[in-house]
């Protein structure tokens, strides 16, 4: 049984290596947040302010993450017409048949 949790705590650490640095920083962040507030101040206030602060939480690094994948973005290098671009152009075109 040992075996087959190491295995396992070996295949999500793999995992947790290959996401980029900001999304390591982020969960890293939450399950420390987490952590500290279910075992340093967990009462009734926490019950009810928890879900929001987190949800808001993700929200804003939902968002990060976005920025952060934009910022070398440029509209200017990619094609006008593609392959792909024509197969999107024939599905709407015979969706509306």
């Amino acid at each position: 049984m040992l075996d087959s949790l190491l295995a396992e705590s070996a295949r999500y650490w793999g995992a947790y290596q290959q996401l980029p640095l900001m999304t390591q920083w982020a969960v890293t962040l939450l399950i420390v947040a987490g952590i500290i507030v279910h075992v340093f101040t967990y009462g009734e206030r926490v019950v009810h302010d928890s879900p929001s602060l987190f949800t808001n939480a993700g929200i804003f690094l939902t968002f990060l993450g976005i920025a952060e994948g934009l910022y070398d973005f440029n509209a200017q290098s990619r094609s006008r017409k593609s392959a792909q671009d024509d197969k999107w152009n024939f599905c709407l075109t015979a969706g509306t048949l």
